[in-house]
């Protein structure tokens, strides 16, 4: 089954139902985390170009090449400057990491940079020694690029709409302003928070990803208990609909009647007493 601990014993098999196929890791990961808990996602790709494989700006590589050496730079410089002392906080790195990496590997649980959290205090401590073993000139220099590029990952956060976190609280309060008793909502990935944010005004039609890969036409009628207007959250797709067949489905079914963006959430209404054959 999901999260089968069993399969963290050596010969046991990778039996029961697998997270995402036969592996959720990728050697990726590593540098993935480090640039994370040194600058943020939000200074890189979005999630939605990792998950998809669009192409980010040129500019995304560039400010990410900079992050990269900076980090590279100042760490190996830390560990050079603590010498056989470097063991130390390695002890501290190196288990947290090799446990997270364990845990994908075995498709236990799919390796996310907040399971290696643990680790920032001591990558934040090696980077204060690689900065203070250099030159005051060229430790104000990477001192300066550390914090513009995090200004830079900070501005995304809080002024890109692509980057920002997916904000399921405007999107319900937004349908609370405008929902009605003829009113039903889908939300597929992101349904229990809705939930937790969303006044109860419109029905929730419960939709998850078996149910968009078998049949979401037959679900929704079954479900959406003959609401004329038809609410659909779209967050994290590639996790629910990563082919995008619930979304051709709606378009060709039903009048679009408004689409609206936040943050890393798409609300789109239809009405669908006026369906298309």
């Amino acid at each position: 089954e999901v999260h089968d601990t069993t399969r963290l014993i050596p010969g046991e098999g990778m039996g029961g139902e697998q997270l995402r196929g036969s592996t959720t890791w990728s050697a990726w990961a590593l540098p993935w985390a480090g640039f994370m808990l040194s600058f943020g996602r939000t200074l890189g790709p979005t999630i939605q170009q990792l998950h998809s494989g669009g192409v980010p700006a040129t500019s995304v590589f560039i400010l990410a090449g900079l992050a990269a050496l900076v980090v590279t730079v100042l760490v190996v410089t830390g560990l050079r400057r603590l010498g056989r002392r470097s063991t130390e906080p390695l002890m501290w790195i190196v288990p947290v990491v090799v446990v997270a990496v364990l845990l994908a590997v075995r498709n236990v649980k799919p390796f996310n940079p907040r399971y290696v959290f643990a680790a920032l205090p001591l990558l934040l401590l090696l980077v204060s020694v690689g900065l203070d073993s250099l030159r005051t000139s060229v430790a104000r220099g990477l001192l300066v690029l550390w914090i513009g590029l995090t200004a830079v990952s900070l501005g995304n956060y809080y002024f890109d709409l692509d980057h920002r976190h997916v904000q399921v609280r405007e999107a319900a309060a937004f349908i609370a302003d405008r929902a009605g008793a003829d009113d039903a909502v889908i939300a597929p990935t992101i349904q229990g928070v809705y939930e937790f944010y969303g006044d109860g005004g419109a029905a929730l039609v419960p939709l998850y990803a078996e149910d968009i890969a078998a049949d979401a036409a037959a679900t929704i009628e079954e479900r959406g208990q003959g609401q004329r207007y038809l609410w659909y959250l779209q967050a994290r797709p590639w996790v629910h609909d990563p082919e995008g067949r619930l979304e051709a489905w709606l378009e060709g079914s039903f009048r679009r009647v408004s689409r609206t963006e936040f943050g890393g959430v798409v609300v789109t209404l239809y009405d669908r007493g006026d369906g298309r054959d």
